[in-house]
């Protein structure tokens, strides 16, 4: 079946059925325009798009198409909004924004015109999207998609982080996951649907709604075989079945009824898939209810729908009737009252003390200064039973609390996130209690003088002149004795720290992460390779999904951190000390790199600040001595010296103790995959992160995937920011065996694309090729140490220099060795058509050593550096191999040259053998003209190409220019498929 939508129309999820009225509006409009005369279109919706639905986010109508059509349901696409205005979860009993559809329906009963036959009953669908950007972060992702929770749980062993005969990054983690998922087919992105099927119906003038979470795996029955997603119009018209008015039998499978899962994908447009869950999602991407079996339908109020002048007779009836009866009733009260009685009256009863029914105090401010001790004490102590303030009977005032206490209440309020409550008890009573609430209803008793039905004494056998402290139960949540007025300002102070605790965490995150991975980019000029490329790639992997207002937050906090001071070219930026400072650049104008200025400061907690009245009160002048804001509100949360939890939000925190708590640089403290060094952070520092090269991030990222803890909880915390970062090495395949060792393989992959020898792979982002090429290099003679903790370093078998030692050798030399034995050079330059590895030398596994004395290439140079030995074709051109791809990797790697100029630039350095003291037109000096293999062939390279023939040197020569001409031929077939203009 075809189908049409309309869409999309903006949605404001905060008045989704208004979002609705106007949508429908626009439909009826359409088709009441289509029915006039000399109107043309079919279907009446000109407007309307053919297919299942765009990918965008907004609200669509879903039709099947007619004349007119009929209205089938709609389609709600979620997007980054939803994770600052999307649903909280607990205690939602209906799906996002069914409700509010449903009752935009039944209120104007919008369903009787836009379908077709005017039915009592009518069963429309809703379908609400997660698309992948946000089903990626989920707590239950769909299958092949690493969730935050998931990515932690991965095992991938060290040993096969580079598998053999694989490619691109990472390829053992990706088969891994793959192997675990048997959608791997599919394509990457992969949505969460919730599927809703509702049924409206009309009895006289009642409009009445239900609907119901259709299973996932009913979408799916008798569809198409395993293995293919389910066909759009199968799975919409399984949806579409009435609602029953009887609860729906159990689920059998126990598995089903305690967890949530996915059910089979269904086919989604552009070659899409979608996976539908048995909940929803909340704007914490967590699913809810807590399980399939807490809550599978529900329905509306029936709605009075019948005429207007009908509704008003009844209603005037009503109230004419209702005054008529308290007038009466009056009547008869005052006629019993007034009549006089006989006999002696009771003794009255003694008066009690009375609740206080409205305000905790006359004076607010008394209350206010009350609060702020309250909040200033608790935030300090884990001593529930402790009194304090006017808690003790000897205070009559309380002094004025000094200082920025917002922090202290959010750090009070947040121990419920580590389900630490305080304990009161009166003899064997005792009470579990939040600790903001006790705050405030401690402060809210005293002011009230301490009225007996809200409190108990802490120790009931101290007598009547104990300390009575309050019982907040019964101020906040009592449905008869609650304080309004306390409850209104408990409420204030929790949503706005509800609202700025994002961004304290994502700004504590920025700097966290700033501080493992990277540099910051110069103002003047963009990130655009090494450390800063390396530091803007992360972090927009970290960033991806979150919204604006966090994004900014933890942008700011990659640049300037939360706990220091820094001078930043000549700008002062010191760390937050109030929540109007986060997210914030610095207190002056910033100079922009096109000379404009961006106006600093000026927040959304501003606009906070100024509107709620109570979190005003709580704030005040900070004292340098409080500390920067993360601080306070860390000694309020974690008070006492409590160890702070492994779960939520509390790695993050952890974290951030440990940063604070150390001192000085970031220092090389543990080893990551192949023993690379990876900086363990000792403090923060967001000018210089511990790692500025890919290979030993991607190291680090993979020696995470064992569960390895030797890298701390701090870089844990990195790799949960960022799951989504594409990892790039090993950047090239491999062949079929590793030559010498995995980690010199992985080295040759780093020269091989550093001079772009081969195209990287499709989507890779390789940022940092000289920082990773550097971690490779040895210069030095060959050691035959094993295991001396370090990354195999590429090293020659053979370089002497004139007087007898060891010539360092440069980058250029070192990779022309790796990248001729490893193969990557088209075509093949090595004489004598044996293998490139044979040429090399196997050398020793696990070792320094790059090459072996049974490679041919030392065994040639040796020959040609002994007197008498013969100089056979092989030996002449495997020794001018290693000196000719030196030569050759020296132009490539030259800013001053283009592609197209490489050949000609390499063919006068191989010229300048014939006369060593000369220079080329641009006065460079080539690598081979001190090159140690350079000088073993350099009597035998002819200027003009011809051949000493009939002469004892005629082999040696003609395996020299065969070698020339063999790597001139590499050099234009690499020059040819260049995709940049210069080598890095």
């Amino acid at each position: 079946m075809s189908w049409l939508y309309e869409g999309p129309y903006p949605i404001d999820l905060g008045a989704v059925g208004a979002s609705v009225r106007r949508a429908l509006e626009n439909a009826e409009a359409r088709l009441g325009a289509a029915r006039q005369p000399g109107q043309g279109g079919a279907s009446g919706l000109s407007g309307a798009n053919r297919g299942p639905r765009p990918t965008a986010e907004g609200l669509y109508l879903l039709w099947k198409p007619g004349a007119p059509p009929e209205l089938f349901g709609f389609w709600l696409v979620f997007g980054p909004a939803y994770l600052d205005q999307g649903v909280d979860g607990p205690p939602d009993t209906a799906p996002p924004y069914v409700d509010g559809l449903l009752t935009a329906l039944t209120e104007a009963v919008w369903w009787e015109y836009l379908v077709p036959v005017r039915p009592a009953r009518w069963s429309p669908v809703v379908v609400l999207e997660w698309p992948h950007t946000l089903a990626a972060r989920a707590t239950l992702a769909p299958p092949g998609v690493v969730s935050a929770e998931q990515g932690s749980a991965l095992e991938i062993s060290a040993g096969n982080w580079l598998p053999l005969g694989g490619g691109g990054a990472d390829a053992a983690s990706a088969a891994s996951r793959a192997s675990k998922d048997p959608w791997a087919h599919l394509p990457s992105e992969r949505s969460i649907l919730t599927v809703v099927r509702c049924t409206l119906e009309k009895e006289g003038n009642l409009a009445r709604g239900r609907w119901t979470l259709v299973d996932p795996y009913a979408l799916a029955a008798d569809g198409p075989a395993s293995g293919r997603p389910v066909e759009l119009a199968h799975w919409l018209s399984a949806a579409q079945a009435p609602v029953p008015t009887a609860p729906l039998p159990p689920i059998q499978d126990p598995d089903r009824v305690s967890r949530h899962g996915l059910g089979p994908p269904l086919a989604l447009p552009e070659d899409r898939v979608g996976f539908p869950s048995s909940a929803w999602l909340t704007r914490g991407l967590a699913s809810w209810p807590s399980t399939p079996a807490d809550l599978t339908h529900g329905a509306l109020r029936d709605r009075d729908v019948g005429a207007r002048w009908k509704a008003q007779v009844k209603q005037v009836l009503a109230s004419t009737l209702g005054v008529m009866s308290v007038t009466l009733g009056v009547a008869l009260v005052v006629y019993a009252l007034s009549r006089p009685a006989e006999g002696d009256a009771e003794k009255p009863t003694p008066p009690q003390p009375q609740p206080a029914l409205s305000v905790c105090s006359p004076s607010d401010a008394q209350f206010i200064n009350e609060l702020r001790c309250q909040v200033d004490a608790l935030s300090g102590t884990g001593d529930a039973s402790r009194t304090h303030c006017a808690d003790r009977a000897s205070i009559a005032e309380v002094p004025m609390t000094p200082g920025d206490l917002q922090a202290a209440w959010c750090g009070l309020r947040d121990r419920d996130a580590d389900v630490w409550v305080a304990t009161i008890s009166s003899g064997d009573k005792k009470k579990e209690v939040p600790w903001a609430d006790l705050a405030a209803a401690r402060a809210c008793f005293n002011v009230l003088g301490k009225p007996y039905r809200y409190g108990f004494n802490l120790d009931p056998s101290a007598g009547p002149g104990a300390n009575r402290v309050a019982d907040p139960e019964l101020l906040l949540l009592d449905e008869s004795l609650k304080i309004q007025g306390l409850v209104s300002v408990v409420a204030e102070l929790d949503q706005t720290c509800d609202q700025l605790r994002p961004w304290l965490l994502r700004q504590t995150q920025g700097a966290i992460l700033a501080t493992h991975v990277g540099e910051p980019a110069p103002i003047s000029r963009p990130a655009v390779d090494g450390p800063s490329a390396l530091r803007a790639l992360v972090s927009s992997a970290a960033m991806g999904g979150l919204a604006q207002s966090e994004s900014t937050c933890f942008q700011h906090g990659m640049s300037y951190g939360i706990t220091e001071s820094w001078q930043l070219d000549g700008l002062s930026i010191r760390p937050p000390q109030r929540y109007t400072e986060l997210c914030r650049r610095g207190v002056s104008p910033i100079q922009l790199p096109d000379g404009g200025e961006a106006e600093v400061g000026g927040s959304a907690a501003d606009d906070l600040e100024a509107t709620r009245v109570a979190w005003a009160k709580i704030g005040g002048p900070v004292d340098p001595a409080q500390g920067p804001l993360v601080e306070r509100y860390m000694a309020a949360r974690f008070a006492g010296g409590r160890s702070i939890p492994k779960e939520g939000d509390g790695p993050t925190w952890a974290c951030h103790a440990a940063l604070v708590a150390g001192a000085g640089e970031p220092v090389l403290g543990a080893l990551g995959l192949w023993e690379v060094p990876v900086g363990v952070p000792q403090s923060y520092n967001v000018r210089r992160g511990a790692v500025g090269q890919q290979l030993a991030f991607d190291a680090a990222l993979g020696f995470l995937d064992a569960d390895s803890n030797g890298l701390g909880a701090c870089w844990r915390i990195v790799k949960d920011l960022t799951l989504p970062y594409p990892r790039v090495h090993p950047l090239l395949g491999p062949p079929e065996q590793p030559w010498p060792s995995v980690e010199q393989q992985v080295c040759g992959q780093a020269c091989a694309a550093a001079y772009h020898l081969r195209p990287l792979p499709e989507g890779a982002t390789w940022v940092t090729p000289l920082e990773d090429l550097r971690l490779c290099l040895d210069g030095g003679p060959p050691r035959l140490d094993e295991g001396n903790r370090r990354l195999d370093r590429l090293q020659l078998p053979w370089n002497p220099s004139k007087d007898g030692g060891w010539k360092p050798a440069r980058a250029s030399e070192l990779c022309a060795f790796h990248v001729i034995a490893q193969g990557y050079l088209p075509p093949p330059v090595v004489v004598g058509e044996i293998p490139s590895q044979l040429w090399a030398g196997t050398g020793t596994r696990n070792s320094q050593l790059a090459g072996g004395p049974d490679g041919t290439a030392q065994k040639s140079a040796l020959a040609l550096s002994s007197v008498g030995k013969a100089r056979s074709i092989n030996s002449c051109g495997h020794v001018a191999a290693q000196c000719m791809v030196a030569g050759m990797l020296d132009v490539m790697g030259q800013d001053r040259y283009r592609a197209y100029e490489w050949a000609t630039a390499w063919n006068r350095d191989v010229l300048g053998l014939v006369n060593p003291d000369s220079r080329g037109g641009d006065g460079r000096v080539s690598v081979m003209n001190d090159s140690p293999w350079c000088g073993l062939i350099q009597p035998f390279v002819s200027r003009d190409g011809r051949l000493p023939e009939g002469q004892l040197d005629y082999p040696c020569a003609f395996g020299v220019e065969e070698t020339r001409t063999a790597i001139y031929n590499s050099i234009r077939t690499i020059s040819a498929g260049r995709v940049a203009e210069t080598a890095p």
